[in-house]
Order: structure tokens, then sequence, then C-alpha cells
């Protein structure tokens, strides 16, 4: 329905999930918001929902409030790394340290084998000075993402981790 423009009255949620989705996708972001907003109207316990919404909210420059509706995806789906994750960056964008530290403390927990918690908690322990819990961190994100452009980025972090404990 998206695709041809028209969005009839009566649609599932799935049907009303589908076009939000190709919605997005396509860059249409008021039209995203506006069907994740419905969605979310028929199923408030849609963790996937929120956090879509969340993301659209974020793309258009919309913080607050993409943070609001991350903090409810990740209440209703306490499992959903992916909503803790977002919140964390959110909040380190924010400065917000300790709480973006957390946030990405439960996308950890959430899910081990999730790499990216792992390496942006490890790059916040290095600024906070904590190398030994820096190095730890990089060390198990390398083990999950052993060749990636980020992967040269934490042999990095580790390197200066290991200098820093020399210094110490």
């Amino acid at each position: 329905f998206y695709r041809q423009g028209l969005i009839p009255r009566r649609l599932t949620v799935d049907e009303l999930f589908e076009n939000a989705e190709e919605a997005e996708q396509a860059g249409d972001l008021a039209t995203a918001e506006a069907l994740y907003r419905r969605c979310i109207a028929l199923d408030r316990s849609d963790p996937i929902a929120l956090f879509n919404l969340a993301n659209v909210l974020c793309a258009q420059g919309r913080g607050a409030a993409a943070k609001l509706y991350l903090q409810l995806a990740a209440s209703v789906d306490p499992g959903l790394a992916e909503a803790w994750y977002n919140l964390a960056l959110l909040l380190d964008a924010e400065g917000d340290r300790g709480a973006a530290r957390r946030s990405f403390e439960r996308a950890i927990e959430a899910d081990p084998l999730y790499a990216d918690p792992l390496y942006n908690l490890a790059h916040l322990e290095f600024e906070a000075g904590a190398f030994g819990k820096a190095r730890d961190l990089w060390q198990r994100y390398l083990r999950l993402d052993p060749d990636s452009e980020w992967s040269r980025k934490a042999r990095h972090g580790l390197a200066l981790c290991q200098r820093q404990s020399q210094w110490i």
C-alpha cells in the first residue's frame, strides 16, 4: 500500500508494520513515523515497533523522543540488546557517561555475542582511565569480531591500554 501512496484505513498491525518499514527504507520518515505510531497504538506490547519508531525519530534529529521510545522498547523486552545499545549511544552523545555505561552493560547482558556494545563500553572505560576494564572488554570484542575495521581500532586501543599499564 505504501508503494501505491495509499494507506487504507483498516490494515492489520502486521500490514501497518510492513508499510512502515517500506516507508522507512524509502526515506519517507514522516510516513514511517505515522505508521509506527499506529502500530503502537494498536499493540503497545511490540518492542520492535517501539524500537523502529525510535530509530526514525533519531534519524529526524529528535534524540529526546527517540530516547523515550528506546526506554519503552527496553522495558517491554529487556532482552532487546539493540534497544539498550542505541539508548546507550544517545546517552553517551548527551554526555551522560554513567547511564550510557549501564545501558551498554544491559545490552551485553541481553546478548553476550553482540560485539558493538563491548567495543563502545571499552571506549568509555578507556576515556575514564579504567584501562584494565577497557583492555578486557576489547579482548572480548576481538574474540567476536577479529577481522573488521573496528577490530583494527580495538587492537589500537588494546595497545594504548598496555602502554598505560606500563606507566602506572
